[in-house]
Formats: structure tokens, C-alpha cells, sequence
């Protein structure tokens, strides 16, 4: 978790070197509880139990459901890319880059311990990490 947390807090430092703008403000409650509680729960019930078991039913395969889960995870955030302005393209690309190495962590979470409530909690560090790196 400490790993997680502290990746989290250099993609949002990352994101400020490389001057890429950030479409939302971390500081309104609703994003906070969005990335902090509703993201790391919901996409990890969609992407590491939803779609996994089913794929490693039919390819009988974890590493298939480790491997398709990821790519799914990281294309359902560069999908945002047709639906923001412009000027956050940048941002889009990038979260789409780390949200795939992201979905590999927590996925080689679910494959090696069979802990979606791991996998939640290594989101939920990264998501954290994120949420602190930008008040320093």
C-alpha cells in the first residue's frame, strides 16, 4: 500500500512536471468522494470480479483475465478522451498510461491473492496518493 500511495502522489507530480492539466478540482467534495470511495470500489466490483470471472471461465486463464481486465480498465478511461475539451486530450493519454499500469497492480493483486478487497485498497492508496500530491 505504501508503494501505491506514493505512486499515486508522483503520477499527480508527473502530471504538473510535464505541464498537463488536470480536468478536475480536487478540492470539491464531490470528487473526492468520487475518487476516493465510489472509483476504487466500483471499478475494481467491474474490472477485477465482473468482467474477470467470466473471462477466466472461458479462457480458464487468469493471466487472459489479468491481461484483458487491464487493457478494458485502461480503455474505459481514454474513452473520456471524445468527451473533454480539448486542452485536457493531454490528461486523457497520460491517465490512460498510468491507469493501465495501475490495473496490473491491483490485477496481480486478485490473481496472486484472490482479494478483490485488496485490489480495492491498492486503488484506493493510488487514488489517496493522487488526492495528497495536490496540496503539496
Amino acid at each position: 500500500l505504501p508503494l501505491a500511495l506514493a505512486s499515486g502522489f508522483a503520477i499527480f507530480k508527473l502530471a504538473q512536471v510535464f505541464g498537463i492539466l488536470i480536468p478536475f478540482d480536487l478540492r470539491s467534495r464531490e470528487i473526492i468522494f468520487f475518487l476516493l470511495a465510489v472509483a476504487p470500489i466500483l471499478e475494481e466490483l467491474i474490472f477485477r470480479f465482473l468482467l474477470w470471472n467470466p473471462i477466466q471461465i472461458l479462457t480458464r486463464r487468469p493471466v487472459i483475465a489479468l491481461l484483458g481486465t487491464s487493457l478494458l480498465f485502461s480503455y474505459s478511461h481514454l474513452h473520456a478522451i471524445w468527451f473533454v475539451p480539448e486542452e485536457f486530450h493531454r490528461f486523457v493519454v497520460f491517465q490512460t498510461i498510468y491507469t493501465l499500469l495501475l490495473a496490473f497492480a491491483c490485477g496481480h493483486y486478485v490473481y496472486k491473492h484472490r482479494s478483490l478487497s485488496g485490489a480495492m485498497a491498492l486503488h484506493f492508496a493510488f487514488n489517496l496518493g493522487f488526492f495528497f500530491a495536490s496540496f503539496v
